[in-house]
């Protein structure tokens, strides 16, 4: 598509409204439009899904600390008002990981990422199921107290995390990557989830294989996306 992933600053609620936002089409032409916020570890995730299968997006920044995400223009969008969100030719999607599922299978050549074989793609929604239930639920109840002070701490905040990091500790046995020798989406779900745990300085030394996982993850050229 010729693309690239390229980045477009900032859009004002005030730019014209809904137009602005490009609810038709998709705003880059041929190209999906990502609707993203930087410091969100579900866009970040799908970003990197996208360098890593060398999918050309637009990426227009929603500014969530001034509120634009709860703007009339953008709920017309998507009334959940949250980032990210797909615009691929007025085809609307949000919820990251529907996003890297969507994306991985309509336009990466290459379908390791998430495999078509249905087991194989059976284990990488096992990972993505776990990710959005319990690992990226517990880092989310840990670090959101300390990222926003004022904010209330969950109930057994610090155990459920813990909890949560020993199962994935015991399904990275014997493997380089979650569901094998090869990077999936899945991986990418959750080294995002967990890329919360440096904003707060959380030590994850302990768990040896997961330290080493993410070792490996860091060191893919996509990860600095």
């Amino acid at each position: 598509m010729g693309c690239g992933i390229s980045k477009v600053d900032h859009l004002s609620p005030g730019q014209g409204g809904k137009q602005a936002w490009g609810s038709g089409s998709s705003v880059g032409g041929d190209c999906p439009t990502l609707y993203v916020w930087p410091g969100s570890a579900p866009c970040r995730a799908v970003i990197m899904t996208c360098a890593a299968a060398g999918i050309d997006v637009n990426l227009l920044e929603v500014n969530l600390p001034e509120g634009h995400h709860t703007t009339e223009a953008f709920s017309e969008i998507n009334p959940h008002k949250t980032v990210p969100v797909l615009n691929d030719k007025g085809y609307i999607l949000w919820e990251s990981r529907a996003i890297m599922m969507y994306l991985v299978s309509k336009y990466a050549r290459k379908k390791k990422l998430y495999s078509m074989n249905l087991k194989e793609r059976a284990l990488v929604d096992r990972f993505i199921h776990f990710d959005i239930g319990i690992l990226s639920k517990a880092v989310n109840d840990y670090t959101t107290p300390i990222l926003s002070p004022g904010s209330p701490r969950a109930p057994k905040a610090d155990g459920n995390l813990r909890t949560a990091l020993d199962l994935l500790e015991n399904d990275l046995i014997g493997v380089q990557y979650a569901t094998g020798s090869h990077v999936t989406i899945a991986d990418i779900s959750m080294v995002a989830s967990l890329w919360m745990l440096e904003a707060v300085n959380f030590d994850i030394g302990k768990w040896r294989l997961i330290s080493g996982w993410i070792s490996r993850m860091k060191a893919l050229p996509f990860y600095e996306e």
